[in-house]
């Protein structure tokens, strides 16, 4: 590949700009549900750094939006060995497990991603704790973990309105706790308010894990029907990918710093790293 061949000339500096550029275009493919495309560029990325964590545990989550399962927990081991402290790549093993009813395992992870991250920021480790405990039909210890993740995402939520993605895990935390009305009202406020629909698509893929776990949840289907008819278009995902082409033909490293820099900078901005 060109990056490939680019990057071998390249200072060790330079090749990471390269890596990241990679990976970061990886992550927008994901991003527009571009899939085979995703998995080509943290293929190369990872080709280049074989202990790029970070990529591997991209590409496992890819994998499991694909439901390759087997190929997304092989990745997530690998990234938590070069990393164990990843709370986010020990999580979505953890949800691998949990879509896989591998109760037991599931819960390890959420409560091992639960002690790493802060107490502020940990509600969604509890959400992902309080599905396991709601499949395994221990309602008491659910309710706990739900009730402990709607106050901080509250605390959040009172700090900044406009936090989209903590506006939506809220009224997912809601619905779970069979507070319909309140989950209602959050997802059509962020409706409402204009949210980009990065986070919108990131709430219907909530939706999706929340209906694969619990597939006769009455409520969540015509709320997931409802956030997909807000989407319009994947166009300007494809306008943002075409203004941040990598930039393959030029050895220059500075042309990969700028499109890493760009293109985190414009994920940054929705929330997205």
């Amino acid at each position: 590949m060109a990056e490939n061949r680019i990057s071998a000339s390249l200072a060790p500096a330079d090749k990471e700009a390269v890596m990241q550029a990679i990976a970061l275009r990886g992550y927008t493919y994901r991003l527009m549900e571009r899939y085979p495309e995703a998995l080509q560029d943290f293929d190369r990325a990872i080709e280049l750094n074989p202990k790029y964590n970070w990529a591997i545990a991209l590409r496992g989550y890819t994998y499991r939006l694909m439901e390759r399962y087997p190929e997304a927990l092989e990745d997530f081991d690998r990234a938590i060995e070069l990393n164990p402290k990843s709370d986010w790549a020990i999580a979505g093993r953890g949800i691998s497990y949990l879509i896989l009813k591998q109760y037991d395992k599931a819960l390890v992870d959420f409560n091992r991603a639960i002690d790493l991250k802060s107490d502020s920021n940990r509600d969604v480790y509890l959400y992902d704790r309080a599905l396991a405990y709601l499949a395994l039909n221990e309602q008491v210890k659910a309710q706990t973990d739900l009730a402990l993740a709607i106050k901080l995402a509250k605390q959040n939520y009172e700090k900044d309105t406009k936090d989209w993605r903590n506006a939506f895990n809220l009224a997912i935390y809601y619905l779970a706790a069979q507070y319909t009305q309140p989950a209602k009202r959050f997802y059509s406020y962020v409706l409402s308010q204009g949210a980009s629909f990065e986070f919108i698509r990131e709430a219907i893929q909530v939706l999706n894990d929340f209906l694969t776990i619990f597939p006769n949840h009455v409520q969540a289907t015509p709320i997931r029907q409802l956030l997909q008819s807000s989407l319009n278009s994947d166009k300007s995902l494809d306008n943002l990918y075409q203004r941040l082409k990598f930039p393959c033909n030029t050895p220059n490293p500075q042309n990969h710093y700028s499109f890493a820099k760009s293109l985190k900078a414009a994920l940054l901005g929705c929330g997205r790293v």
